[in-house]
Parts: structure tokens; sequence; C-alpha cells
């Protein structure tokens, strides 16, 4: 019971954390190489930053449904 709660804790605090890094990664993500310029803004930092905020949204859905927040 404890451990699932500590764990459940950690999830939230883990989605928190990756929703804090995305947000600087989505709003210069140009500080990361680009697969080619002939592509536009689908470069490997906004894809990172999608994954993060994908990541960090569903990691903080599950915790928060564990807890019965």
């Amino acid at each position: 019971m404890i451990m699932e709660k500590k764990r459940s804790y950690g999830k939230v605090i883990a989605g928190i954390v990756l929703l804090i890094i995305s947000i600087p990664v989505f709003l210069d993500y140009q500080m990361f190489p680009t697969i080619n310029s002939q592509i536009g803004p689908h470069q490997i930092g906004s894809w990172l930053a999608l994954l993060f905020s994908f990541v960090g949204f569903v990691l903080l859905i599950m915790g928060m449904g564990e807890l019965d927040i």
C-alpha cells in the first residue's frame, strides 16, 4: 500500500518534471541539430518536446488516477 502510493507520487512528480523540461525544449528547439533544413519545424527538438509533453501528461494522469485526485 505504501509502496504503491510512493510509486504514484513518483509518477506525478516525473510527469511534472517532464512537462517542465518540455517547455524550454519546445520554445528553443533549434538548439538540437536538424534532420534536414528543408522540412521546416519538424526537427529533433520539436519531436522531443512533443514526446516529453505526451509522456509527462500520461504519467501525470496515471499517477493522479491511482491517487484518486
